[in-house]
């Protein structure tokens, strides 16, 4: 099974606070079980890095995309 699953922040680093930290565990134990696909909206410029990151930190198949909204 595939999952969609769409974000207006970047779910990183899992040490955040509220949505942050709910969003990163959920779709970390998500991408177990299923092939996930993360688009998320971010206005950081490192967000290309954390891509990089969040990938190796799921267990399984991660397909991460970040829009990335300048100002």
């Amino acid at each position: 099974m595939k999952i969609f699953w769409a974000c207006h922040f970047l779910p990183y680093p899992s040490t955040g606070f509220g949505a942050l930290q709910r969003t990163h565990h959920l779709v970390r134990q998500l991408s177990k079980h299923f092939e996930v696909h993360l688009f998320a909206i971010s206005n950081a410029s490192e967000a290309v890095s954390h891509l990089r990151e969040i990938r190796g930190t799921m267990g399984a198949p991660l397909v991460a995309t970040a829009l990335s909204v300048e100002g």
